[in-house]
């Protein structure tokens, strides 16, 4: 077990600072002085009970500089955390805003695809019924076109019918 003094701490210190450590070293760091804080208070109380004012002394030293590199790191893991949590909700963030931009761009090129093929659908309806009105009418009047001619046979075999029989009545004797 490695024991920490005030140097072995600040060089800790250092370390923390100029490294990127992952959290299991972190972890593991924090767990180590939090060992040796223990043991320097296991220490403390003996040499309170056998009055080793020195040595109590120089035991008190240890423990602040322990536990001042606890609260550090207490502290850079809050620090850390919350950098954390504002990295999460500025990427949440982001992500909303490409979002936004995306659908509103995707939208508008949709909406533009509909408009236009409704368009479309309009002006193919509009020329398919002007068609059909067309051959309607065609169909309507060459309808009416025999019907006429059909009337005019008609109306001709039915006057030369009954011109027959006028004739055939006068030529009867009397």
């Amino acid at each position: 077990m490695t024991i920490f003094n005030k140097k072995n701490v600040q060089s800790s210190k250092r370390e923390f600072h100029e490294k990127d450590l992952t959290a299991s070293e972190i972890t593991e760091i924090y767990n180590l002085l939090k060992e040796q804080y223990d043991v320097i208070e296991d220490k403390i109380r003996l040499s309170v009970d056998k009055s080793d004012w020195a040595a109590l002394s120089d035991l008190v030293k240890r423990r602040q500089s322990l536990q001042s590199a606890l609260e550090e790191i207490d502290q850079l893991q809050m620090e850390s955390s919350k950098e954390n949590k504002d990295t999460f909700k500025s990427k949440v963030s982001q992500g909303f805003r490409k979002s936004s931009s995306f659908t509103e761009e995707k939208g508008i090129q949709l909406s533009k695809t509909v408009w236009n093929n409704l368009e479309k659908i309009n002006q193919s309806s509009h020329h398919i019924l002007a068609k059909a009105v067309d051959v309607t009418s065609d169909t309507v009047s060459w309808t009416n076109h025999i019907n006429q001619r059909a009337s005019r046979m008609v109306i001709s075999k039915a006057s030369k019918g009954l011109s027959k029989i006028a004739d055939v009545f006068e030529q009867e004797p009397k």
